[in-house]
Order: structure tokens, then sequence, then C-alpha cells
């Protein structure tokens, strides 16, 4: 399983290639082996090079929806420039806040597994990331989760250990369900406020059980987990919240 770096975290600084070029090269340094792209557009052949430069390989993205089901061979195509074998949606269109029933996931199902289907059919993968509204329950007692499991053979899922948490669900018990369909996952810690709730933080700092969960996740087939904490660029260090991450990581001996 390969460490990377989910650069949502750090989307303040990938707005032009210069950026992007610059944190590659800190993120490379970290020790982190590959990144996902999300929280901006990119240019293919310009991210290429970057790539290329770093030898920081982008197995993920997050892409705007209506390019999925509307541009869909183009966003085929400028995956396939840049070698990113995945190609992600962050959530569903309108999901914050959900207000739909078993109706509009289905319709979203439908449309989606479209794309979906074409996606894999050029030999890559589509992969949808969930937040916890998906652990609410529908209409016929399933949650959206749960139905989009049964109902999407085409998807896969961007596993997110905060929002699953946050869901109220036993992350160990989906991520052995989601056995091979969860190659890409993000690894997002959880800390508990004085004011009751939660925040982001950094891999280790929180509640989430790594030691249970990171083995449970090579064992499901996971191959590509981003670091990823939402909040980082609030932070006066943005790249020093993933860095603590990085070395929390090595210390338990899954990051060089």
């Amino acid at each position: 399983m390969e460490i990377g770096a989910q650069l949502f975290s750090l989307r303040d600084f990938i707005k032009n290639g210069k950026d992007i070029d610059s944190t590659f090269g800190k993120v490379k340094a970290m020790g982190y082996t590959c990144a996902q792209f999300s929280g901006a557009t990119f240019e293919p052949y310009e991210l290429k090079d970057i790539i290329d430069k770093h030898d920081l390989p982008v197995h993920l993205t997050h892409i705007d929806a209506n390019r999925i089901t509307e541009d869909t061979d183009n966003v085929i195509k400028e995956h396939k420039i840049i070698g990113c074998e995945n190609i992600g949606l962050g959530a569903m269109p309108n999901a914050f806040p959900f207000k739909g029933d078993i109706e509009e996931v289905d319709a979203f199902v439908k449309k989606f597994s479209v794309a979906a289907r074409k996606i894999k059919d050029a030999g890559l993968k589509f992969f949808y990331h969930n937040h916890d509204f998906e652990f609410r329950k529908l209409s016929n007692g399933q949650t959206i989760y749960d139905y989009l499991i049964e109902n999407a053979p085409d998807f896969n899922f961007t596993f997110d250990t905060y929002w699953v948490q946050r869901g109220g669900v036993a992350l160990l018990e989906y991520i052995e369900k989601l056995a091979g369909r969860i190659e890409c996952v993000h690894l997002k810690d959880m800390q508990t406020v004085k004011e009751g709730g939660q925040k982001f933080a950094p891999i280790g700092v929180g509640v989430i059980n790594w030691d249970a969960v990171l083995p449970a996740f090579i064992k499901s087939g996971v191959k590509y987990a981003f670091v990823e904490q939402d909040d980082a660029v609030t932070y006066p260090d943005p790249f020093g919240q993933l860095k603590i991450s990085a070395d929390n990581l090595k210390k338990a001996g899954y990051l060089k």
C-alpha cells in the first residue's frame, strides 16, 4: 500500500503550474510516494511534466461532476495523459444539504453509472468519495452508502476514514464489506473538541485506531492511501500539518 498526499489539503498552493511544481517538491520531500490531485483544475501536459520531474505519480483525482457525465471522453483522455488510472467524484451533486430520498439517489446512480461504465471500458476506474450523509437511512431502510454499494456495480469507493467514523458506523466492518472496491482511500484522523463535536487532525493525533485500520486496508486490497486534512490550509503552516501525518506514518512503518 502506497502512502500519498491528498492535495485538496493544500488546495491554495496548486492554483498554477509554478505552485503545483513547488508543492509536488515539498510533498515528495516529506516522504509521500504519490498524490491525489483535487481542489484545483490542471493542464494535463503541464501536470505530466511536473509528475515526471518529481517522480510523484497522481493515482486519483476529483473531477467536476458535470464534466464526468457530460465530457467523459475528454476527462478520460486527460487522465491518460497524466498517467492517472482513477477518476474520482468528491460527492453527489447537491449533496450539501442532501434532502432527497431513494428516488434522488437512484437517479444519481443511473446517471453516473453510464459514465462509470465508459470509464471502465477505457481501462480506468470511477471512484465515489463519501462524507457522512451517506450513512443516513433511505425510505427502504438502507443507508445511502449501502444503496450505492448494491446498485452501482461499476462504482469503486474512496473510503474516507473521518467521514465514515462520523457517520456512526463500524470502520472495520465497512472496510471488509468493500474489499476489492476500495483501492483508493483517504487517511483522515478525527479529534474531539471541548464543545462537543469533531475536527480534522493529522494522522496519529486523533481517535481513529490506525493499528487496526491500516492492516485492514491492506487486507482489503487498498493500493493507494492518501493523507488528507481538509482544514490544513487554515493553519499557519499547512505543509507542516501533512508532515506531522507523514512523520507518524514513518514511525508506524508505513512510510519510509
